[in-house]
């Protein structure tokens, strides 16, 4: 859990602050789960299972805040929020858009330029809000994700230390990990490896090997692993809502010459990708680069995107870093970097690391240099 004291320091109101005054709007409505943790500090769970149980940050350009919960989450938000006028609705008794409005009639928002979030908002409370409330209604979805793009010092503290310790427990997990061992065994080491090391939780899993590594999302299964078998994972822990979200290569014994040959050509364009990335660059300058760099290893790039930037909350959030973004790196922007490779039917590469994009290139957070060779994982 953030500290109430520091959990306003997370929010780049800096940057909110202008992007209202340049769209022109008195005042943005959150709704999104990533978006009403990012700016009240608390993460409304429930929000995400029951999507009518919406919660709801109230945003104005000019005053404070106000964040509207479903009064089962009452006690939670006293505990974690920052924002002190919160109000409650009775779900199933009240709408929570209907008290959205009564607050916006409070603050005297009527005939004002309002932002809204069109991609959560179901198309009935949206109906809602547009018959119940008169108000000049625009897209807020980019201008908030613009904002969350650039990343507090506590931000990239906590996603940085998410991400050293899902290192330190892949390690963990692999190191125990022998032939024989099934993938759903290796997954559940590796899960109590991350909470272990104080992680609420999983936020994703992906384990695969040996022929099963060429699925992009792979659910560990009864696969055993053997000896030469390649082994792929994807995963990521939930630290108080501030998530990693690693891929590692391993291979249990020796590589063929083939794999070493393979995964060599890969990582050096991921490497020379890596080296890449800085301010003022785009997000499919970066994508084209690392394209180039496959082929002038006789290697083919062949995923719809290479990395992200990520969510409070957990997930994929911009700049996504594919052919048609054309969005600009800046200080700030913290990139989870993961071109994959499939070399066969049989055998595909996986590595992802996190990147501080600053005002003069870039600092790679994460012990990229461990990855010269695939993990060694015991016979």
């Amino acid at each position: 859990m953030i500290e109430l004291k520091s959990a306003r320091d997370l929010i780049n109101t800096e940057r909110l602050q202008r992007e209202l005054a340049e769209a022109g709007l008195d005042a943005v409505v959150a709704v999104a789960p990533e978006n009403t943790y990012y700016l009240s500090g608390a993460y409304i769970r429930t929000q995400v299972s029951i999507r009518d149980r919406l919660a709801l940050v109230l945003w104005p350009r000019q005053g404070e805040p106000t964040f509207i919960v479903c009064n089962i989450e009452e006690s939670l938000v006293a505990r974690e929020s920052w924002i002190g006028d919160v109000r409650t609705y009775v779900e199933f008794a009240q709408s929570p858009v209907n008290l959205l409005i009564e607050v916006m009639r409070e603050r005297g928002l009527q005939g004002s330029r309002i932002g809204i979030e069109r991609r959560f908002l179901t198309a009935e409370y949206h109906d809602e809000l547009l018959e119940g409330f008169q108000a000049d209604y625009r897209p807020a979805d980019q201008l908030l994700e613009r904002v969350r793009a650039i990343k507090m010092p506590g931000e990239v503290e906590r996603i940085r230390d998410a991400f050293v310790r899902t290192e330190a427990a892949i390690r963990a997990a692999w190191a125990a990990t022998r032939a024989g061992d099934s993938e759903k065994v290796i997954a559940e080491r590796m899960s109590a490896e991350i909470t272990e090391r104080g992680a609420d939780g999983i936020r994703h899993v992906t384990l695969a090997s040996g022929e099963n590594t060429i699925h992009a999302h792979r659910r560990p299964g009864e696969r055993r692993l053997a000896p030469g078998d390649l082994l792929l994972t994807d995963i990521g822990g939930n630290w108080g809502g501030f998530n990693s979200d690693m891929a590692r290569m391993g291979v249990c014994g020796e590589p063929t010459a083939e794999s070493l040959k393979e995964y060599g050509a890969y990582r050096e364009a991921y490497v020379d990708t890596l080296r890449f990335l800085g301010p003022g660059v785009t997000a499919a300058e970066v994508f084209n680069h690392c394209a180039r760099e496959f082929e002038k290893r006789g290697i083919a790039l062949r995923a719809p995107h290479i990395g992200h930037s990520l969510s409070r909350g957990g997930g994929h959030e911009n700049p996504i870093l594919h052919p048609f973004n054309e969005q600009r790196l800046e200080p700030g922007m913290l990139i989870a970097l993961e071109p994959t490779f499939q070399a066969s039917e049989t055998r595909r590469y996986h590595l992802e690391d996190l990147v501080l994009i600053t005002s003069d290139g870039r600092e790679i957070l994460t012990d990229w240099q461990s990855t010269a060779d695939m993990i060694r994982l015991a016979t």
